[in-house]
């Protein structure tokens, strides 16, 4: 998932000009220019680079000021429900041990949104290292910070919850507007002979199935999609704004930022459709609207 820039030298003629017939047939010398070639950025790289910006003064400022800095940065190459890059024969992917993934060169929805919120909270605190990001990412991204795949928080809607509970934000959706959303959450182990290749591990099949069930009991809340334009003005900046699905087994189908343009709001987020950062084109309650697939959102308020 290395992201590659290069450049291309340019070539050029040196003209001279001849005293006669003779010496404008004398073939002319040619001098390349050369352009230095730098390498692609390490994720350390960008890490220092972000470090160097001031500090911001609260963390909603924080993920809109790093999303707006990786606008145009690349989604990663789409799979195939057997987790394959598409073209590729369909084969279920292997047990892998868990690790901690770092990659600031490629985002999808969540991972973008999880690395903002860890750059912040790392560029905020005393010691902006390359390690407390690294820890910052993995309080996020696990629950309990245990790193395992089964203690990933897959479904979003739990990640909102796990991450409300450790203080990190606080769902508003329900105060702002926000209607019950009961739906059975089971996608992951219901696909677990196709899309997900450590589901086949026994106990991590249990244990995944387990957290459904649990997800699934909880009350929640969503504000339809029909009811976005009326509670608009209550979104801020920064907001983590969470896309509910009609998929059956899903929660959220997609997650991004809240951005205020021209008193409207948009989203800021990782596009499968643009394959890159961006800005929606329009206002989030017609982009959402527009999408049959999508029926509301879920709105987090980071602390």
């Amino acid at each position: 998932m290395n992201f590659v820039s290069t450049l291309m030298c340019a070539l050029c003629l040196l003209l001279t000009h001849g005293v006669n017939a003779q010496a404008t047939k004398k073939a002319r010398k040619n001098t390349k220019r050369f352009i230095t070639i730098r390498k692609p950025a390490t994720d350390w790289d960008i890490f220092q680079h972000k470090m160097r910006q001031p500090i911001p003064s609260t963390t909603a400022q924080g993920v809109m000021r790093y999303g707006k800095s990786f606008l145009g940065y690349a989604y990663p190459k789409p799979t195939t429900d057997t987790g394959q890059q598409s073209g590729n024969t369909p084969l279920l992917r292997p047990i892998e041990e868990e690790a901690l993934d770092v990659n600031l060169k490629k985002f999808d929805c969540v991972t973008f949104v999880e690395n903002m919120v860890a750059l912040t909270q790392t560029r905020r605190a005393g010691s902006p290292t390359f390690d407390n990001f690294k820890k910052n990412l993995t309080n996020i991204r696990y629950r309990k910070s245990v790193i395992d795949y089964a203690a990933r928080l897959h479904y979003f809607s739990d990640w909102l919850f796990e991450n409300e509970k450790q203080g990190l934000l606080r769902n508003i959706t329900k105060e702002i507007g926000g209607q019950t959303f009961s739906k059975a959450v089971f996608y992951m182990s219901y696909k677990k002979d196709t899309l997900y290749g450590n589901m086949a591990d026994s106990a991590t099949f249990v244990a995944v199935q387990a957290v459904e069930k649990e997800i699934t009991k909880r009350q929640k809340f969503y504000i339809p999609k029909d009811k976005i334009p009326d509670i608009e003005s209550k979104i801020r900046d920064g907001d983590i704004i969470a896309v509910t699905n009609r998929l059956e087994g899903m929660d959220i189908a997609h997650t991004g930022f809240a951005l205020r343009k021209n008193g409207r709001v948009y989203m800021i987020h990782a596009s499968s459709q643009h394959h890159k950062v961006v800005v929606t084109n329009v206002p989030l309650a017609d982009y959402v609207m527009k999408n049959k697939a999508q029926t509301g959102i879920m709105v987090g308020r980071l602390n």
